[in-house]
């Protein structure tokens, strides 16, 4: 779905009345359409691409919280003796 920029540009050389400006206008109806669907595309894999990176993110907080238990106990053992 492309959006059809020099629809825009040749717009304003025609008429807005009579059968010119009736196909004017639902030319333009449509294009505002692609350019809201093409928008909306955009925002929803804007939104999946930052869920995805909070989710690497996470995955990588619980990754150092348990590393650091781990550390923490191995130095714990070696402290009070225990191997």
């Amino acid at each position: 779905m492309n959006f059809d920029y020099d629809f825009f540009k040749k717009a304003f050389q025609m008429p807005f009345n009579g059968d010119n400006g009736k196909a004017f206008r639902k030319q333009l109806a449509e294009n505002i359409t692609k350019a809201a669907e093409l928008h909306t595309q955009f925002l929803r894999s804007s939104m999946d691409t930052m869920k995805k990176l909070q989710d690497m993110w996470m995955q990588g907080v619980d990754w150092y919280i348990e590393s650091q238990k781990k550390v923490t106990n191995f130095i714990t053992e070696r402290i009070s003796g225990q191997e």
